[in-house]
């Protein structure tokens, strides 16, 4: 897993709309979620780091070019989504903040176990 770095410089705004292979999205491809495991990623969306869009400009450039990035906007729809049901809607930092921004969506999973269930492999029959 990876660990969380702590920096002074921030990503930019969400984009008003969600990129077409963005794993957050209702329509995504099954299975389409990097290197990461359905349990690794359920972890990292509900924990406090900001989430660059894997299509944004300088996403490749980790640290190095994080000014140019923007915040996933499947993220933040997916953290206003789950913090909409339980009654959390105050910012705590950038990740909140993009997440105020987007706003609850129909568009992106209300929960992890819709997540999950989209992209996990399915199971084998005995």
């Amino acid at each position: 897993m990876p660990k969380l770095i702590l920096t002074e410089k921030s990503m930019r705004e969400p984009a008003k709309t969600m990129c077409a292979e963005c794993p957050l999205s209702r329509q995504s491809t099954p299975g389409f979620i990097g290197g990461y495991t359905v349990a690794q990623y359920i972890e990292i969306l509900h924990g406090p780091a900001s989430i660059a869009c894997h299509m944004s400009r300088g996403f490749k450039d980790g640290l190095e070019g994080i000014e140019d990035q923007r915040h996933c906007t499947g993220v933040a729809a997916y953290r206003a989504n789950v913090a909409a049901r339980g009654g959390l809607m105050e910012p705590v930092g950038t990740a909140m903040a993009a997440m105020l921004i987007i706003g609850p969506r129909a568009d992106a999973f209300a929960g992890s176990w819709e997540f999950a269930e989209r992209h996990e492999p399915p199971k084998k029959e005995d």
